[in-house]
């Protein structure tokens, strides 16, 4: 039996640089400061019961499976920083079916673990809504020639899509769709794929009811949820460019090559249609969100399109090529003769980004990426968490409460104590606009004069009043990642 020398060869150093990526992402996790997207789930298991965390998630945007993966974790008394070793072995999975179990060619898959999608945002910035949903999606199409012949588990796993964030409900959806089709165009639509169908759908349908969608609460506030709300054609334009040339400016210049990079992926996908059913359904779907929502509007869900992208060619690898009339009556391999295109493009965007995502692992080794982390290391370090904390803004600061499990501030914008933002309309509105004045005010109504408290604020207490407030620590140019910039304050005692 002989051996391919340079195939071994070649696989060899696939797997060294598959530890070298496993080795580099894992020590900028250790490195990471969580800000306040990041340690909102974690903060919200810890800190409500169980069942209250679905009341929770009609406030928060995205379904349960992250939420519901870290409870057990935060209930024990795990640090917070669990999040971040979770969100990288799933994105480590992530990276793993796509180099060793899909069909795309190795070279294009390393640059893709390498570029910023997988080496830096889904790695390092530690929202694992985007990670689990990444990880389920690649286990589907890992999973897809075993559509018909195990219906339930593959119903399973669309029910885990869709609970995963609200940037999966489109691939998911395309998925289902495309799933009721095939099996009707081959026949396979029997009680066993009726059921696995059923299962999916329920998993929409709870997945809707979670994040509000259905039945939402009364007190929904304005900002995220309809401020803004209608068609904005820049933001599509930013979503395009954004995920084929991450980190790269400015968007204008950028408009035409991304619309020639989907032009030439959609186009190898022509003689395959249920791929370019899922691949088309996937970008229109992610795009109204993006256009819609401007708390969309970010790397994070750019990168979500160039991923679907990515699973449609993979899925693709399963369906026939077939004549669709306007190609020629006499096509022979369509797809692979134009797979090379689409590869091309891919590798064009991830070399392109490339760049952006080492950037990103440098500022995280030599800045912080939210000054919350530090503050609570100052706060713990001069034995400062028995006393009484007063703070402002709400939003800004409550990821310090992660690394103090015990604390909890009084936060004057909601008059009460809090350690995560419940995004209603009195937390986002009053907590998050009431002017600083007014916040110290409330402190001063709150906190008798003669009782010593401290301040914590996301900006300078003016010169007006420096005279009352003694300035403690501070984190505020060394951030670079976040706006979580913060200041420690004690007050001065007035005797009464």
């Amino acid at each position: 039996m002989e051996f391919d020398t340079n195939k071994n060869r070649f696989n060899l150093l696939v797997f060294c640089a598959f530890i070298i990526y496993s080795a580099l992402t894992f020590f900028t996790v250790l490195n990471h400061e969580y800000g306040r997207d990041e340690t909102a789930p974690w903060l919200i298991v810890r800190d409500v019961g169980f069942f209250e965390i679905f009341k929770e998630l009609q406030y928060q945007v995205h379904p349960c499976l992250w939420y519901l993966l870290i409870t057990p974790f935060a209930k024990l008394g795990f640090p917070c920083e669990t999040i971040g070793i979770f969100n990288w072995l799933a994105t480590l999975g992530v990276a793993y079916l796509l180099v060793w179990r899909s069909p795309l060619p190795k070279k294009t898959t390393l640059l893709c673990v390498f570029s910023y999608y997988l080496f830096w945002q889904y790695a390092i910035d530690a929202r694992g809504i985007y990670a689990i949903g990444l990880l389920v999606l690649f286990f589907i199409a890992y999973y897809y020639p075993r559509r018909f012949s195990c219906p339930l588990w593959f119903g399973t796993l669309l029910f885990l899509l869709f609970n995963s964030n609200v940037t999966m409900f489109p691939p998911a959806a395309a998925l289902l769709l495309v799933w009721v089709l095939q099996s009707l165009e081959e026949k396979k639509f029997k009680a066993r794929a009726l059921f696995g169908m059923l299962v999916a759908g329920a998993g929409f349908l709870i997945a809707i009811w979670q994040v509000g969608l259905v039945f939402p609460p009364s007190d929904l506030p304005l900002i995220g949820r309809t401020d803004g709300v209608g068609f904005q054609p820049e933001s599509l334009i930013k979503a395009l460019c954004g995920a084929f040339f991450a980190g790269l400016n400015p968007v204008p210049m950028l408009a035409i090559p991304a619309f020639v990079m989907v032009s030439v992926l959609l186009y190898s996908l022509t003689s395959r249609p249920f791929s370019l059913l899922f691949c088309c359904i996937h970008i229109a779907g992610n795009l109204c969100i993006i256009g819609l929502k401007p708390i969309y509007t970010s790397e994070r869900h750019y990168g979500i399109i160039l991923m679907g992208i990515i699973f449609a060619l993979w899925i693709a690898h399963y369906e026939q090529d077939r004549d669709l009339g306007y190609i020629g009556q006499n096509i022979t391999s369509f797809f692979s003769k134009n797979f090379r295109r689409a590869v091309l493009a891919l590798n064009i965007s991830f070399i392109a980004s490339m760049g952006f995502g080492f950037l990103m692992h440098y500022y995280e080794w030599n800045f912080l990426y939210s000054g919350c982390k530090e503050m609570a290391s100052f706060i713990k370090k001069n034995n400062l968490e028995n006393v009484p904390i007063a703070s402002h803004r709400y939003g800004h600061l409550t990821p310090i409460a992660a690394y103090l499990p015990r604390k909890k501030f009084w936060y004057a914008g909601i008059g009460k104590d809090s350690t995560f933002v419940r995004a209603n309309y009195q937390h986002m509105h009053e907590g998050h606009f009431m002017p600083y004045d007014r916040a110290l005010q409330k402190i001063d109504e709150h906190f008798p004069p003669n009782e010593g408290i401290l301040i914590l604020l996301d900006t300078k207490i003016n010169n007006a009043e420096g005279s009352k407030y003694q300035l403690l620590h501070k984190v505020d140019d060394e951030v670079f990642g976040s706006d979580e910039r913060s200041y420690l304050y004690r007050r001065k005692k007035v005797s009464p």
